[in-house]
């Protein structure tokens, strides 16, 4: 299967300040999913297994590579699918909303170079949660989460800071429908192994360090390095199935490089009055190794408004 996928999003959020040191932001992002997806045959060996049979083969034989050769591999392939329930291997566009995060940001520790934050991010199910019918679907959405990001920043001089953060995201326990794999070599299972089974996704724990250098003005460059390990993912259920083996390959490990520009008119508000506070950022992360995980590369530009 030939499979092109396109995610783009978008991201509002709204950030109030509550006190001095404690703000309170919600975001809700939309998705744009676009997936060319494609059931391709390179070729086929039919012929040269026929071959191998012998000269006088019986007629059952015959008749089994007749329809050896006469199918379309690709046309069992969706018949399979479809007499197991699966949705049909299709193009894709659709809009999705994903999962509301309300985030609280509080500046605990304040000091003339140095500055402590906590960011506490609860990650609410309400969007959709992945169909067991739907190979294509994103799956993705629909958890119940909670991280806590201790950040830490250094100011080694007026234009270069220096930043380092740690991170856990707990995952809270629910309840999916599922395919249930009858055996290891059961990659399709059939929709009669459909249930609803309890879940716990793995934990994530994040590390990371970064620098900031203003560079002309209100002209900002970043760079910085990632690191993040997820758990194992953990199911269960009533029937005796064989849960392990929806949790079989889900840990995960993950190195990124983290690149970006910034800009901002804070500093020009300040001085004219004349121009809004904005701020425009940039950023690129690349997942350059790790296990368990996509290569991927994400960009993502942003523009934070000021009242």
């Amino acid at each position: 299967m030939e499979t092109k996928p396109d995610v783009r999003y978008f991201v509002p959020i709204y950030a109030r300040g509550i006190t001095d040191k404690w703000s309170l932001a919600g975001a809700m992002p939309v998705i744009f999913y676009k997936n060319q997806l494609r059931l391709v045959q390179s070729a086929s060996n039919a012929g040269q297994i026929c071959d191998q049979i012998g000269p006088t083969p019986s007629q059952d034989l015959q008749d089994a590579c007749n329809k050896l050769r006469s199918t379309k591999m690709t046309d069992e392939v969706a018949r399979q699918l479809a007499l197991k329930g699966y949705k049909p291997i299709q193009d894709r566009e659709e809009t999705i909303f994903g999962d509301l995060q309300i985030v609280s940001l509080w500046r605990f520790f304040e000091r003339d170079l140095h500055s402590a934050m906590l960011r506490t991010s609860l990650n609410l199910p309400t969007g959709k949660k992945k169909d067991p019918s739907d190979l294509a679907d994103l799956g993705v959405f629909g958890e119940t989460a909670v991280e806590n990001q201790l950040i830490y920043n250094y100011l080694v001089t007026p234009r270069l800071r220096l930043a380092t953060k740690a991170g856990y995201r707990f995952a809270v326990p629910d309840h999916v429908d599922a395919r249930v794999p009858t055996s290891a070599d059961d990659l399709l299972p059939d929709q009669s192994t459909t249930e609803r089974v309890a879940r716990k996704l793995g934990d994530t724990l994040t590390l990371g360090a970064a620098a900031t250098w203003n560079l002309i003005g209100d002209f900002g460059v970043a760079g910085g390095y990632e690191f993040v390990a997820k758990g194992t993912d953990t199911y269960s259920g009533d029937k005796g199935s064989r849960y392990e083996l929806l949790g079989k390959n889900s840990d995960s490990v993950a190195h990124r490089l983290r690149g970006g520009l910034s800009y901002d008119t804070i500093g020009l508000y300040k001085r004219t009055k004349k121009v809004p506070p904005m701020k425009f950022d940039f950023e690129v992360t690349n997942t350059v190794a790790g296990r368990n995980v996509d290569r991927e590369l994400i960009n993502e530009l942003s523009l934070t408004l000021f009242f």
